[in-house]
């Protein structure tokens, strides 16, 4: 079965949530899969070669402006790339390179 509508899901590639709107449901549905896809729109168009369009952000850490490829939900929950990178390194306990 096919999660809600309204629940909130992490993108597998960039790790930001995003929501599920009812067409990507209905074609989902459509098709036969039974669960909901792990990329986000942006991911997913960045996957099939699309264009995709920047959005200037605040850090909610650091407090610089970046831009993101994706709109955010929450505006005030989102990382540059830096502060982005530095939590993947602590979450995942590891070291680049």
């Amino acid at each position: 079965m096919m999660k809600k509508i309204t629940d909130l899901l992490t993108c597998s590639s960039c790790l930001n949530d995003f929501r599920l709107d009812k067409a990507v449901i209905k074609k989902y549905i459509e098709l036969g899969y039974t669960s909901p896809p792990k990329l986000c729109d942006i991911c997913r168009k960045i996957k099939n070669g699309k264009s995709y369009s920047l959005h200037k952000i605040k850090c909610k850490h650091c407090g610089e402006y970046d831009y993101v490829p994706f709109i955010p939900i929450n505006p005030k929950t989102v990382l540059c790339e830096k502060c982005f990178l530095e939590w993947q390194v602590i979450k995942n306990n590891t070291s680049f390179m």
